[in-house]
């Protein structure tokens, strides 16, 4: 089984960035995880940054970027190429509490706080959409 294995502050400052901390995105720049960086910015609708992840060496945060947009053919990816704690990070981001145990009991708390922190901000982008959750379920 392969991981994508980082440490616990680069997590913490991801999700950080994710909630829109501008200082630990530049951190995560900073301290060589582009990668993560890239990642943050995907979460916030970055077509770039999502290219970037895809075209680059760790597909597989391209491939939780889709997953977590609700493409089955990625999670499906994930779980077949080995990196099931994504997997699970994209079913916590949607509060599923199997997924949230596994990550807990298998030593993925970063992902944990990664999710925590895109569950908020989807929260958050549901709140200030004018159609609220059914607003993101319509073609832009």
């Amino acid at each position: 089984m392969k991981t994508s294995a980082y440490p616990h502050a680069a997590m913490e400052k991801l999700a950080d960035a994710i909630k829109g901390d501008d200082d630990a995105q530049q951190w995560l720049v900073i301290n060589g995880y582009t990668s993560l960086a890239d990642f943050s910015d995907a979460v916030c609708d970055d077509e770039n940054a999502f290219r970037r992840l895809a075209h680059g060496k760790e597909k597989e945060l391209a491939a939780t970027i889709d997953a977590l947009h609700g493409k089955t053919e990625a999670k499906k990816w994930l779980f077949l190429n080995g990196f099931r704690e994504l997997a699970a990070m994209c079913d916590a981001v949607d509060e599923n509490k199997t997924a949230i145990m596994y990550l807990n009991n298998f030593g993925y708390q970063g992902w944990l706080l990664v999710a925590k922190a895109i569950n908020k901000k989807y929260k958050d982008d549901d709140k200030k959409d004018p159609f609220g959750f059914l607003g993101s379920l319509l073609p832009r």
